[in-house]
């Protein structure tokens, strides 16, 4: 394990609780400025428009940081297809801006998948889903979770205990949840 991931290990875990705070589980994508990558570049945009129809979204703390590269969003990239075929757009939600956004969506072969630059945290924070890992020299990060929503009424919500896990947050959980909605 290179040095950066064992520290980001020892230091990210349930237990370190100045990652994490309480929070409860929002009912609706709140307003915020988000920016996406687009033709002409980066365009800033309402999270009201991008939240339009059926999509599923999951949050991860950065761009390129172990699990959300090595875990997370390949889970998604696997599953994108089945989500397209339930009419739903999958987008992934990072504090980062969007041209770290467009290098990751590339490294990750994540063609089929929205990139969000939360590039203030309004959006996480407004959901209060934030951690705060500035003691690992990342600052004020989206937490781990994903939510399935339609027309930004959220219907189905799942956030993890420690930035590390991927599983309530996973396409998997996900898939599942848009399935029994579509029942």
């Amino acid at each position: 394990m290179n040095r950066a991931v064992s520290f980001f290990h020892k230091r990210a875990t349930p237990s370190a609780a100045h990652l994490f705070r309480a929070y409860s589980t929002p009912t609706t994508v709140p307003e915020a400025q988000v920016a996406l990558w687009t033709a002409d570049g980066p365009k800033v945009v309402s999270s009201t428009e991008v939240f339009k129809g059926k999509v599923v979204a999951f949050s991860i703390p950065g761009a390129f940081t172990p699990v959300c590269q090595n875990t997370h969003v390949p889970g998604f990239v696997e599953k994108a297809a089945e989500f397209k075929k339930l009419g739903v757009r999958v987008s992934c939600i990072s504090v980062n801006d969007p041209f770290v956004l467009e290098a990751f969506k590339k490294e990750c072969k994540a063609e089929d998948i929205e990139m969000i630059g939360d590039f203030t945290a309004e959006l996480c924070k407004s959901m209060g889903k934030t951690i705060d890992a500035t003691g690992l020299g990342l600052g004020v990060r989206g937490d781990r979770f994903a939510f399935y929503a339609e027309d930004g009424v959220i219907k189905s919500f799942g956030s993890e205990e420690s930035p590390l896990e991927v599983t309530a947050s996973s396409a998997e959980s996900m898939l599942k949840e848009v399935e029994k909605s579509s029942v």
